[in-house]
């Protein structure tokens, strides 16, 4: 039976080398890289995750089996009534053991990314700008963007603002920060946020919400405008005068 521990414990060192080495390998470019804006995507980031996640699947087998053969042999010592109880109360402290860590974990990150399957056709909001699928998330998303990339709080911000629809995205420019600094909006909320200075605005939206996002989606992408003041008559005018429906 010692060598059930020996070995375990030898797999186990081997892993959490792996997943320690995943973490301090990682130079000061390949951490630059992933800073660096681009204006398509950046293969570099994706290569980085890719090989990232193979180590760390590797190294949770080593673990996992080092722990299997330890548990295997303390197992072994005991008499015959705890060998048969003991594999359920493994499962068990195992289970609620991951339940709890990824409740824990959850609620320090309150947030979930959704993919572009995952996000509704239709004008985007913040939900497709930020990657998120609820309007929960995109609150969440809003608070820990100020927190974590602007280096600010969220501040109520000083009067209101009526966002408008640019190349298919409800936007709105921040009153402080100037007509340069625009962040995405999200109909569903009464609010918006800056991303440069963290001020929170009363957003008002127009009433007639669904008709215009209709006659938008009738448009291709690049067409879907709409600022405030423009009717529903004069979309429906200047799709009839494009050959559009209205």
């Amino acid at each position: 039976m010692l060598w059930l521990f020996i070995i375990g414990v030898s797999l186990e060192l081997a892993g959490a080398v792996l997943v320690a080495w995943t973490v301090f390998s990682r130079t000061p470019d390949e951490t630059r890289e992933e800073a660096v804006s681009t204006f398509d995507a950046n293969l570099w980031v994706v290569i980085f995750r890719e090989r990232e996640q193979a180590h760390v699947r590797v190294a949770f087998f080593l673990l996992g089996s080092g722990f299997v053969l330890q548990l295997s042999g303390y197992v072994d010592e005991l008499r015959h009534s705890g060998r048969v109880a003991a594999p359920f109360v493994a499962i068990a402290v195992f289970g609620i053991a991951l339940f709890t860590a990824r409740r824990l974990a959850g609620r320090r990150i309150p947030i979930e990314y959704a993919g572009q399957t995952d996000l509704l056709a239709g004008l985007e909001d913040e939900r497709h700008g930020s990657r998120v699928r609820t309007f929960e998330d995109v609150r969440s998303y809003r608070r820990l963007w100020i927190e974590r990339v602007a280096r600010t709080t969220v501040e109520p911000g000083p009067g209101r603002v009526a966002p408008n629809v640019n190349h298919g995205r409800w936007v709105f420019a921040c009153p402080l920060c100037g007509p340069n600094h625009v962040s995405m909006a999200t109909p569903a909320l009464d609010t918006v946020v800056c991303r440069t200075c963290g001020h929170e605005y009363g957003a008002d939206f127009p009433p007639e919400l669904a008709e215009i996002e209709r006659l938008l989606l009738l448009r291709p992408k690049d067409n879907r405008n709409w600022r405030p003041g423009e009717s529903v008559a004069d979309l429906r005018v200047e799709n009839a005068a494009h050959g559009l429906p209205q």
